[in-house]
C-alpha cells in the first residue's frame, strides 16, 4: 500500500478532528457574539449523539457484512439497509451532525464557518474517489443505488 493511499485511508476521521479543534481555535481566538443562550447550548449534544450513533450503526452494519470501512479498501458487499437505504455516506453524514452538535455547543457564528469546508474536503477528497472506486467493483448494481440513494441525504 503507498503512503499516499494510507495518507487517504485516513483522512476522514483526522478532518474530523482538525475540523473540530479548528472550532474551539476560531472560538477563542474571534470570537463574534453569542448566537445560542448559554442553556440552549446543551442541545448541541443532541445533533452530535445522533452523528456518532450514526457513524457507530453505519460502521457496525459495514462490519457485519464483512465489507471494508476503510475509503480506499477493497469493499465485497454493496450494503443497501439501515442508514445506507437514505444515504450513501452515512458515516460522513454522521461526522457533520457531529460538526453541527459541536458548533451549537459554542454558541457563537465563528465555528459553524468550518463545516462547509470540512463538506467539500470530504465531498471532493474522499468520496469522489469511493465512488469511482465502487462504480468499478460493482459496476450497474453501483450505478443503480446511486439512482435510489441521494449521496448526503
Amino acid at each position: 500500500m503507498s503512503e499516499k493511499t494510507k495518507r487517504r485511508l485516513a483522512l476522514p476521521p483526522l478532518l474530523l478532528l482538525a475540523a473540530l479543534a479548528l472550532m474551539a481555535l476560531l472560538q477563542l481566538l474571534l470570537p463574534l457574539p453569542q448566537l445560542v443562550p448559554s442553556l440552549w447550548r446543551t442541545l448541541g449534544a443532541v445533533p452530535a449523539a445522533a452523528g456518532v450513533g450514526l457513524v457507530l450503526w453505519s460502521g457496525t452494519l459495514l462490519s457485519r457484512a464483512g465489507t471494508a470501512i476503510h475509503p480506499l479498501a477493497r469493499s465485497s458487499f454493496l450494503l443497501h439497509s439501515g442508514p445506507y437505504r437514505f444515504s450513501r455516506n452515512p458515516i460522513y453524514l454522521g461526522m457533520v451532525l457531529v460538526l453541527a452538535g459541536a458548533a451549537t455547543a459554542l454558541g457563537s457564528a465563528t465555528p459553524w464557518l468550518i463545516i462547509p469546508p470540512f463538506v467539500v474536503l470530504i465531498a471532493r477528497r474522499v468520496i469522489a474517489g469511493e465512488e469511482r472506486k465502487l462504480t468499478a467493483e460493482f459496476g450497474a448494481e453501483y450505478l443503480a443505488y446511486c439512482i435510489q440513494v441521494r449521496r448526503w441525504l
